[in-house]
């Protein structure tokens, strides 16, 4: 049996950035006890380890008590046309499956198209889960997603690092990372072995977790910085290179920055070519300067031009593998 490999996208935050949205900086500073809130960009630990720092160790705490007061704020908001049209764009791509690192809503916003924010009561419709399970997870969400229709096209939305209508889902902070990546390779050694014995004796493997799709399709980062912190990801993509199945490649899409200091390299980004075809689509992106507005409106517009082409080319590779599976089909 010919299985198609999967498509799918990797979204991280950078799309909602490059429309106005709340940075992880942002975020931290927002659940940070009021002695840090002043201080976050004096500290440079990795993100999960800040999260600890910041919130004397009450990560859950503070998330629980900043979604109940700030619940809109924290679902997300698309308010811009621009913003809800280059989501709209990725979910008609006719991907498999969209998997994201954001614990807000943008994506099912825009897939609605006819508001800029969504409720607690609306979600609860688009829950779903794989056969897996039972039910829809409450914490580390493996098998649970958000199923929306966009454009006459089909999506599965997996909140990877959690969703903010479930505060015990999200992750954030190192304890709640390692944990995730304990559950991933527990899973692993569980169903992993299953994708070889599939293609050996020409049965089909279906998917039971995000974590199926990650290692066997092929994966398109976009928006994701893949900060070295994000150990569950990084540990992923190790494993994937090491799959005995034939499986699909990685795609990571990020734009040229201006080195803020000459000759420096960046590990992170080196790291990234040993395992992913990199694409930064021609689009270089000007220095950071909060105290010029041309110089930020000119990074707006890279970023903007960077998403636009990034999109595109995805759209094309997605639409060259779908048809060419089509054919193979047709032609057996």
């Amino acid at each position: 049996m010919i299985q198609k490999i999967p498509q799918v996208i990797l979204l991280g935050n950078g799309i909602n950035r490059a429309f106005g949205g709340t940075s992880w900086n942002g975020f931290l500073q927002a659940i940070a006890n009021e002695e840090y809130k002043k201080e976050l960009d004096k500290l440079h630990c990795p993100m999960p380890l800040k999260a600890i720092l910041v919130t004397g160790d009450n990560i859950k705490e503070n998330l629980n008590t900043y979604i109940k007061t700030n619940r809109e704020e924290v679902f997300g908001k698309v308010e811009r046309k621009e913003h809800v049209e280059m989501l709209q764009n990725i979910l008609s791509i006719g991907a498999d499956h969209i998997l994201t690192t954001n614990y807000s809503y943008e994506l099912e916003i825009a897939a609605l198209g006819d508001r800029e924010s969504i409720s607690k009561y609306v979600l609860k419709n688009m829950i779903s889960h794989t056969k897996y399970v039972e039910k829809a997870e409450q914490q580390y969400l493996l098998s649970s997603f958000n199923r929306v229709t966009s454009n006459g096209v089909f999506n599965r939305i997996w909140h990877i690092h959690g969703e903010a209508r479930k505060p015990d889902s999200v992750i954030l902070g190192h304890y709640y990372y390692g944990e995730l990546l304990y559950r991933l390779k527990d899973y692993i050694k569980q169903k992993g072995s299953r994708y070889l014995w599939c293609q050996r004796n020409e049965k089909e493997w279906h998917v039971n977790s995000w974590v199926d799709v990650f290692l066997m399709g092929d994966v398109y980062f976009l928006g994701s910085r893949l900060d070295l912190s994000e150990i569950d990801l990084w540990w992923l993509i190790n494993r994937k290179k090491r799959e005995s199945a034939e499986h699909g490649r990685l795609y990571f899409y990020e734009p040229q920055f201006e080195p803020d200091e000459e000759g420096r390299l960046d590990e992170r980004l080196e790291l990234i070519k040993v395992f992913a075809d990199v694409n930064d689509m021609g689009v270089i992106v000007p220095k950071r300067n909060d105290t010029n507005p041309s110089v930020r409106a000119e990074r707006d517009n890279a970023f903007r031009e960077f998403y636009q082409r990034a999109v595109k080319d995805i759209c094309q590779k997605i639409m060259a593998v779908n048809s060419s599976f089509t054919a193979h089909k047709y032609c057996l």
